[in-house]
Formats: structure tokens, sequence, C-alpha cells
């Protein structure tokens, strides 16, 4: 399980050096892709390890291509996805077009979100983590799911 929030900086070939700890949960051979694809100023990049990608793969494959707006989800997610290994100092490229999709420069924040990493703009986290919620309207939603 992922957990915690870890601060970077992405090196002049785009690559980052992602905390131990991750790194032990990924093992050799992960998956990156594109985050939050529903507003540019939420848009992250999704680490998944191999088995949780390919439980993640086999949900999108069976949405119908009927299903434009669906389709067209999986099409950026699939196209935006490039296999991962660490190289003998822990460091992992994040391709160019990943970086341009979530606005990553120099800084960056990964954050364990369960069965996957997240890694955002720092500055972009930093104004998520700020935006106010209304606690009641947030408790009401949580209670939805027995939280």
């Amino acid at each position: 399980m992922f957990t915690g929030e870890y601060s970077h900086s992405i090196d002049s070939k785009g690559r980052i050096v992602l905390p131990a700890k991750f790194r032990e949960e990924l093992g050799d051979r992960f998956y990156i892709t594109k985050g939050n694809v529903t507003g540019k100023e939420n848009r992250n990049v999704c680490v998944y390890t191999e088995s949780a990608w390919l439980e993640y793969v086999e949900k999108l494959n069976k949405i119908p291509t009927s299903d434009k707006l669906a389709c067209k989800f999986v099409r950026s997610i699939i196209s935006g996805a490039s296999e991962c290994e660490p190289d003998k100092n822990g460091r992992v490229l994040i391709p160019q077009t990943l970086r341009e999709f979530a606005g990553l420069d120099k800084d960056v924040v990964s954050i364990g979100l369960i069965g996957k990493i997240e890694i955002w703009d720092k500055a972009k986290w930093a104004a998520y983590n700020d935006d106010d919620f209304d606690e009641d309207e947030l408790n009401e939603a949580l209670s939805g799911y027995g939280i």
C-alpha cells in the first residue's frame, strides 16, 4: 500500500528519484500514465505496479466502443502509458508527453494513494490542498461510503 508525501526535483533529462519505500513496492517494472484528466488544474501522473496496471487495463478493456466519451478516456490513458524500470540509481524517466500533460517542470510531489502513486507539480498540489471545502458536505458524502 502506498502512503505518504515526498518532494522531489526533476532533473534536466526528465527523471526523478522515487522514494525507496515506493520503489520497493513497485518492483523492477511498473507503469506510468496520465492521472486526473478532468481538469487542467488537477492534472497529475499516476504510477501503477504491474499487477495494478493489468487490473486497471482489464477494466478499461471492458468499456464498449459505443461509449464515445469513455473510449476517448481509454485512448488518452493507454496512449499516454509507458512501461518503466528504474535505473541503477533509482531514477525513473517521466516521458516528455506526461510531463507536459501534468505541467511537471522542476519541483514535484509524489503521494501514495493506496494502490497507486500520483506525481503532481508542487505548486498545483499546494493549491489543491489549500482549496476550501464544506466539512458538513464532505462528512455527508463520506458517510455514504461507511466512513
